[in-house]
């Protein structure tokens, strides 16, 4: 969304853009809560509360700098930092370690899938659906 915002020239288009980013933005609570599963369940808290504490800390770091780099050199650098970031993420990505599926506690061999109860992804869908409407207020 970043690199489309930097290149829109009309409202529908950074509404698009910002639309694809708030989508993006909505699989928080399946990655917090998938996160949370990598800690034993006495650690699911602390887990959850090092994942917001990051995630607030992320945010507050790149709109400080995003406001600087947009001041000094126009807002279209900024959402072009935004997209070189991401990129550089991106390659990291497959370099980093990865715990096995099947040393995760809620893996079961015989049906080769997480278990992963009804009620949890309809809060998760609850919680997309709130955080969507609530961004377009």
């Amino acid at each position: 969304s970043a690199l489309g915002l930097a290149f829109t020239r009309t409202v529908g288009g950074a509404a698009a853009f910002r639309g694809l980013g708030g989508a993006a933005a909505s699989t928080w609570v399946i990655i917090i809560t998938l996160f949370a599963g990598l800690f034993p369940q006495n650690a699911a808290v602390r887990a959850t509360s090092l994942a917001v504490f990051l995630s607030v800390s992320g945010q507050m770091t790149a709109s400080l700098t995003g406001g600087a780099v947009a001041q000094r050199f126009g807002s279209q650098a900024a959402f072009l930092t935004a997209a070189g970031l991401t990129l550089i993420g991106l390659l990291i990505l497959p370099f980093l370690k990865q715990e096995t599926a099947a040393s995760h506690p809620d893996y079961t061999a015989e049906k080769g899938t997480f278990k992963i109860g009804w009620y949890l992804i309809l809060v998760s869908a609850a919680a997309a659906v709130v955080q969507f409407n609530l961004d377009h207020l």
